[in-house]
């Protein structure tokens, strides 16, 4: 096995900084007791190997995830469940959207004194806080209702819970309590009221037009 040690490199016009132009690719770095090393680089610096320490710190900045897929690997951690299939978490956003208020034949139309929308994703794991007021409401049939403009498309039919999107409240419709969905590729939670046979669908008609609506709501992003 070759090696090279070198006591001390030194900058150019023999400052305490080597300039790399292109960048820096270094295999495997490891220690012994005795042996320390601190690399700082003001561009890209390349590990490919396995890069060995006990902690590190990024002291400013932040760390980059260059490729898509890609991200902090758990997989050394001990516990796992039985069903598990991935310890890569491997995506992070938060953002806000602008939820609207519809039906599936398209036939209402809505303004807004309050229209927000917050979501966060870590993972494929997608929440959303919504708050909807409504300033009018125009309708010309019974039609199921639903809330769109989620950020990211659900993964799945979730189930028809107050659990998944709870908390949402209807000033004009008192007389149930009302749940709802998000359908597999789409970008909506339909909404249910529940009565003593289950649940069936919430309908337009049953909305004024100073109506609100709180939802927090949960999913699995496509």
């Amino acid at each position: 096995m070759s090696e090279i040690r070198v006591t001390s490199v030194v900058g150019e016009n023999g400052g305490d900084r080597v300039g790399l132009t292109t960048g820096l690719t270094v295999g495997p770095l490891t220690g012994t007791t005795g042996i320390g090393a601190t690399i700082t680089h003001h561009g890209h610096a390349q590990f490919a190997g396995v890069c060995t320490a006990t902690s590190s710190t990024v002291s400013s900045g932040n760390v980059v995830i260059g490729t898509a897929g890609k991200g902090i690997d758990y997989s050394a951690q001990s516990g796992t469940a039985a069903g598990m299939a991935s310890e890569l978490l491997d995506h992070y956003e938060e953002g806000t959207f602008s939820p609207t208020f519809g039906a599936s034949n398209g036939t209402s139309t809505a303004a807004y004194s309050t229209q927000s929308g917050k979501y966060t994703r870590i993972g494929n794991i997608v929440h959303v806080q919504i708050r909807i007021t409504l300033s009018s409401l125009s309708t010309n049939s019974h039609s199921h209702a639903w809330i769109s403009g989620l950020p990211i498309a659900s993964a799945e039919r979730t189930a028809t819970s107050s659990i998944i999107c709870g908390g949402m409240q209807n000033s004009g419709y008192n007389s149930f309590p009302i749940a709802g969905r998000t359908e597999a590729g789409a970008t909506r939670i339909e909404l249910f009221q529940a009565t003593n046979g289950g649940v069936t669908d919430f309908s337009t008609s049953s909305v004024s037009g100073t109506a609100y609506f709180i939802v927090q709501c949960t999913y699995r992003a496509a």
